[in-house]
């Protein structure tokens, strides 16, 4: 199916803002957030998603991890 998903900004009462145009790849993930601006583009390596999420003219690095 389709991926769905949301992105909750701690810094907006956790606002939850709908991700647009998700696509995911072997050990790739590239998603928009249309709302605010912003996309991230990463790659899995070692157990994490590793990339750069871009808001407008700023572009800063950004790495998801599993926490348990």
């Amino acid at each position: 199916g389709a991926a769905a998903g949301v992105l909750i900004s701690v810094d907006q009462g956790n606002a939850e803002i709908p991700l647009s145009v998700i696509e995911q790849t072997t050990g790739h993930l590239k998603f928009t957030v249309p709302p605010i601006g912003g996309s991230f583009d990463g790659d899995l390596k070692d157990g994490q998603i590793v990339g750069t999420w871009t808001q407008g003219p700023t572009v800063l690095p950004l790495t998801f991890k599993k926490v348990k």
